[in-house]
């Protein structure tokens, strides 16, 4: 009777165990309990005390299953915030990161700083040649080493001593030499031959013209009055500077060439008679204010009025070498 009554005990205080545990998520803990269970439902031997044993197992249990569900909710949460995290990352929209759209910014300014660079380093050498110095349109431009300008003019000369053509085989090199008219120049257009042909090659009346008689507007009837100054007196002195003058002078396009420069006291053309005539002419009324390098830079702008081709064909070639 005594080992009836403990064994209705102990059942009674598996099924309040059951009771407690059920309340756990855990369902290999419930497991375990159930197993506990049959194993209690086996016969008892008398004499055995199994209540103290049976509440320390089923506490045991509890608490086992408590620091397990304790562990493994802040994982499971933690997994979970991990989720959320990559769906972010991963539906994020670029444009609405201030970062990107900051850095996208400063690339474009960049972007557009480099274009800036780039078509000023291409313009400001066009710049540079159309009007470098002076003031208004009487100024000086470049192409390749050669300077002209408004007072200035290009035309080849015979070498001097020891000097060296640009081109090999030529007798003659390209200078640039100073005149004595004045010429309005251009802007660049970016082409040079369109630019030698507006600058270099005179138009309009030149400040002597009504003087002379000349105009560079009328090429043919000016080489013809030029050529009647050929007959002016000059003394001993303004015959010797004449003849410095005009025997340094070659005719590059019509009696001669760069391989073989003609002077034009050699020459039978009506433009070499028109150039000597000329640099009379000025010896007689301006001697005293006019170099010589003047007088003939001043002819050699009259021969680029009457050979244009010639001339801008020569300074072209030189200017590439």
């Amino acid at each position: 009777m005594i080992g009836m009554d403990e064994h209705k005990q102990r059942k009674m205080k598996v099924k309040k165990a059951e009771v407690k545990l059920t309340k756990t998520p855990s369902s290999e803990k419930i497991s375990a309990v159930e197993a506990q269970h049959h194993q209690h439902e086996s016969p008892v031997h008398p004499g055995h005390n199994h209540s103290e044993q049976d509440h320390t197992v089923h506490s045991h249990a509890h608490t086992e299953d408590s620091h397990s569900h304790a562990e493994h909710s802040p994982s499971h949460e933690k997994h979970q915030h991990h989720d959320q995290l990559h769906q972010i990352e991963t539906h994020r929209d670029p444009s609405a990161d201030p970062f990107l759209f900051r850095s996208n910014f400063f690339l474009g300014i960049i972007a557009i700083l480099v274009v800036l660079l780039l078509v000023n380093q291409v313009l400001l050498p066009q710049a540079y040649a159309s009007i470098s110095v002076g003031g208004g349109n009487f100024g000086t431009a470049s192409l390749g080493s050669f300077e002209y300008g408004s007072k200035i003019t290009l035309k080849p000369m015979p070498l001097a001593t020891g000097e060296q053509p640009k081109i090999g085989g030529y007798q003659s090199i390209v200078k640039s030499l100073p005149t004595i008219s004045e010429l309005s120049q251009q802007p660049s257009t970016g082409d040079a031959v369109q630019d030698l042909l507006n600058n270099i090659v005179p138009t309009g009346t030149p400040w002597y013209g009504e003087q002379a008689g000349v105009s560079f507007d009328d090429p043919i009837a000016a080489q013809k009055q030029w050529g009647s100054y050929r007959a002016l007196p000059l003394d001993a002195t303004q015959t010797e500077r004449w003849n410095r003058i005009v025997n340094s002078f070659t005719c590059d396009y019509c009696c001669g060439s760069p391989q073989h420069p003609t002077i034009i006291t050699h020459c039978g053309c009506a433009h070499a008679a028109a150039a000597q005539g000329m640099a009379k002419w000025f010896i007689q009324n301006y001697a005293d204010q006019y170099s010589d390098e003047e007088i003939y830079g001043e002819m050699a702008r009259w021969y680029a009025l009457w050979y244009p081709k010639g001339t801008i064909e020569r300074i072209i070639q030189e200017s590439q070498v």
